[in-house]
């Protein structure tokens, strides 16, 4: 096993934290009042040493989370959302131990890693049913329980303290995490990473059980294929071993089904989509809420610019899945494309050289 050491005078270089207040700055999910101080801290002459500061006396605290509704995945999450000074800590912690430490992940992972989004691990699914049809007759579908908020934090911590002889690094990994009682606080920048992390060498050992068949992980949810199903049950019991040695459970709804809805099967349903042998459509929920949408602004006189930008959101959704003539058929009709996408540009030109002249006027931002 590769150890890293001096880490953390990596984290603390100004390349590093002048880099990480841009990457905060550029994260999408923000509210208004957390986006102006990002970029009231993108301006200041002192940001570099203000950061450093940061990193160096740095405070661990307690955070209380706040329950969202996942409509995509049908569940309640628990979402902790860190200030400023947080997110800022995190990007340059993160993009240090990132370079060190997820070289070895394996390569059917996918989630919260750069290269490795939905639609290209989708890709490589279809990939996979059509070019070795025999080795897809059935299909193992698992997850794992309560993932982020069970990740225990002193495996999490011994694990690290194995790869980084840092300790000033490894300190400071464990006072971020300290913002949840226990488990990764989901919403974090930095618990997407630590959840990949954790589950890294679990994943090579699955591997190099399954051989030739496909084992692919998005985040928390697990796929395996193969040509029957007493092996799908053994893999299956063998996992739930691993996931114990980890201090983590095994979702009670893991299913072992025939892959083909002609022949008494049915079809995959991972990531969001719904996964045939000739073709992939999207989940009912995700529809259903994007044609809901679409009525809602149909409605409007005039609809909110929030609301347009999270239409156009879904439209990845249709341009990535063989949904395109149910969209011509229950979506278009009910708005124009053209027109919600000149407002949303005229409105961010606006917001633009409104931020320009502010900044202009304001001495502290010159």
């Amino acid at each position: 096993m590769k150890t890293h050491r001096h880490m953390f005078e990596e984290i603390i270089k100004d390349d590093n934290l002048e880099l990480a207040i841009k990457e905060a700055c550029r994260s999408r999910k923000k509210s208004h009042k957390k986006k102006t101080r990002l970029e009231r801290l993108k301006t200041d002459p002192d940001r570099i040493k203000k950061v450093k500061d940061w990193i160096l006396n740095y405070i661990p605290m307690r955070r209380r989370p706040h329950e969202i509704y996942d409509g995509i995945a049908r569940k309640k999450r628990q979402i902790y959302v860190p200030s400023v000074r947080e997110t800022v800590v995190q990007h340059a912690v993160i993009q240090v131990l990132n370079r060190h430490l997820m070289n070895g992940v394996y390569e059917h992972t996918y989630a919260a890693i750069k290269g490795r989004g939905q639609h290209k691990a989708k890709q490589y699914v279809e990939k996979y049913i059509r070019k070795y049809p025999k080795d897809v007759k059935y299909y193992l579908k698992m997850g794992i329980k309560q993932y982020f908020p069970s990740v225990p934090q002193d495996g999490l911590i011994a694990k690290l303290e194995r790869e980084v002889k840092d300790t000033r690094t490894v300190d400071l990994v464990r006072m971020i995490l300290y913002a949840s009682e226990d488990g990764i606080p989901l919403g974090y920048y930095i618990s997407q990473w630590f959840a990949n992390y954790y589950l890294r060498d679990m994943d090579h050992r699955i591997k190099d059980m399954v051989g030739k068949n496909l084992y692919i992980r998005w985040m928390d949810d697990m796929v395996i294929f193969a040509g029957n199903k007493r092996e799908l049950h053994r893999y299956k019991d063998t996992i739930a071993d691993m996931l114990a040695d980890l201090g983590l459970l095994l979702k009670e709804n893991w299913r072992i089904e025939r892959f083909d809805h002609r022949k008494g099967g049915c079809f995959l349903d991972f990531m969001g989509f719904r996964f045939y042998r000739n073709r992939t459509t999207l989940r009912r929920t995700i529809y259903y809420r994007m044609t809901k949408k679409a009525r809602r602004i149909a409605k409007k006189e005039k609809p909110t610019i929030f609301e347009m930008k999270q239409f156009l959101s879904y439209l990845g959704w249709i341009k990535h899945s063989d949904t395109y003539g149910a969209y011509l058929e229950y979506v278009k009709p009910c708005v124009s494309i053209q027109y919600i996408k000149r407002r949303i540009s005229r409105h961010d030109r606006n917001t633009r050289k409104t931020g320009e002249n502010n900044s202009r006027a304001d001495p502290a931002a010159a």
